[in-house]
């Protein structure tokens, strides 16, 4: 009975050290404030683990959105959107918010984006993670 008390005991405490939804005192929360023209910082740089919040404060809904842009050999433009992550509508008032666990640097945007002749119009931004 002691043993199973003690093997109880132990697997409580291993699983209640460990839980990756919650922040420890190695990791932090970023906010990026979204605001009708810009994000704010529109650059990042946090570490891995970190939580970065994106706090809607304009008169509109925005997204935040992944997004990677690249030209291959051929010339051929490619863009993936919302490949890693996409809020949805985060309203007026509302956040949205990421762990980033892996290193890298990840574009983002808001959508809608409008194109105008080969300029693209909208809120972008970066999380550089080390």
């Amino acid at each position: 009975m002691i043993r199973l008390v003690i093997i109880c005991s132990m697997l409580a405490l291993l699983t209640g050290c460990y839980n990756p939804g919650v922040q420890n005192k190695y990791t932090k929360e970023h906010v990026i404030v979204i605001t009708d023209s810009e994000f704010k910082p529109q650059v990042i740089t946090i570490n891995k683990g970190d939580t970065v919040t994106w706090l809607n404060q304009g008169a509109n809904s925005r997204t935040s959105t992944s997004w990677r842009s690249w030209i291959d050999e051929t010339y051929t433009e490619y863009n993936l959107v919302g490949e890693l992550w996409d809020s949805g509508d985060i309203s007026p008032g509302n956040s949205f918010s990421l762990v980033f666990t892996d290193s890298g640097e990840y574009d983002y945007i808001s959508l809608p984006l409008f194109h105008w002749e080969s300029f693209v119009i909208g809120l972008k931004g970066t999380v550089k993670v080390e």
